[in-house]
């Protein structure tokens, strides 16, 4: 599943003639954001896939209060998603939700990663040197938040957070570096 960007021409153009002359079949009331959605699984017009794919798309409306001054307004925002998943396998509600949770994606990883685990600075510049890189340090993310979320227990996960945590493991890996302190004389 990815998000349909302008950087697929022949199937955006496609989608966005088909949901123009189509009427929405969902339209689901999301606490207050309002969203109409459309559904088609007969494109072929991505060469770079030989099966058919299917487009979604969530045109959403939400009020907010602006602070200048004070006065409502209305937004909309225009979602399209092509994937390989059935309407079987993920509903129309469920593509737009992962679509959207891909952001959580964006910020509790990629962004932790840059911000805590200092994950900005490619050491080596080969293609594969930088994959490795990128993969190892997911994968470390990955195994500390599986630690912290599915083994500290919850009274110890509200006392501490993650960045003592991690900083606490960290300790432990330098103080192994060092070795044990030296015996007084």
């Amino acid at each position: 599943m990815a998000v349909l960007k302008d950087n697929r021409p022949n199937l955006i153009e496609d989608a966005r003639s088909l949901f123009g002359i189509l009427p929405a079949h969902v339209d689901v009331d999301c606490g207050k954001r309002r969203r109409r959605g459309w559904d088609c699984n007969t494109f072929t017009s991505w060469p770079a896939v030989s099966a058919l794919v299917r487009v979604v798309r969530s045109l959403e409306t939400w009020t907010v209060r602006r602070q200048l001054d004070g006065q409502e307004a209305e937004l909309t925002s225009d979602w399209m998603w092509v994937t390989t998943l059935s309407a079987s396998q993920a509903s129309t509600r469920a593509v737009v939700n992962m679509g959207h949770d891909r952001w959580s994606i964006e910020n509790q990883g990629f962004n932790e990663l840059v911000n805590r685990w200092h994950a900005n600075h490619v050491f080596r510049h080969h293609p594969t040197a930088i994959l490795i890189f990128v993969l190892f340090a997911m994968l470390c993310l990955n195994v500390f938040m599986a630690f912290f979320c599915r083994n500290l227990k919850a009274e110890a996960r509200r006392a501490i957070t993650m960045l003592h945590v991690g900083k606490l493991i960290a300790a432990d890996l330098y103080a192994e570096i060092r070795g044990p302190p030296a015996a007084p004389t």
